[in-house]
């Protein structure tokens, strides 16, 4: 699997359709990189990479205090799909390579 890469990513949650991206760097089977959605950029950490599938963590700050989202999904081909949860809710993403 070549995950590495940006990917244009669309979540769906009850906060409505959101635009982001996911920035991957692959080092062996830990997944490393970024994650961009409303305007805040922040590191992927904890992840990894087993055959088709990918997890990580991102931490961010939100008007609630620091709010840490466990990001799971799979790749296939140019796309990638999968949910991020956190402990308010969670939402599901689908992307594309760009």
């Amino acid at each position: 699997m070549v995950l590495e890469g940006k990917y244009k990513v669309v979540t769906k949650s009850a906060m409505g359709i959101q635009e982001g991206e996911f920035d991957f760097v692959i080092d062996g089977d830990i997944l490393k990189g970024t994650v961009t959605a409303m305007g805040i950029t922040t590191d992927i950490m904890d992840g990894k990479i087993d055959g088709d599938s990918f997890e990580g963590t991102v931490e961010a700050d939100s008007q609630l205090g620091k709010m840490k989202m466990k990001i799971t999904g799979t790749a296939d081909g140019e796309t990638i799909k999968g949910t991020m949860k956190a402990k308010l809710g969670g939402a599901m993403f689908e992307g594309k390579r760009i």
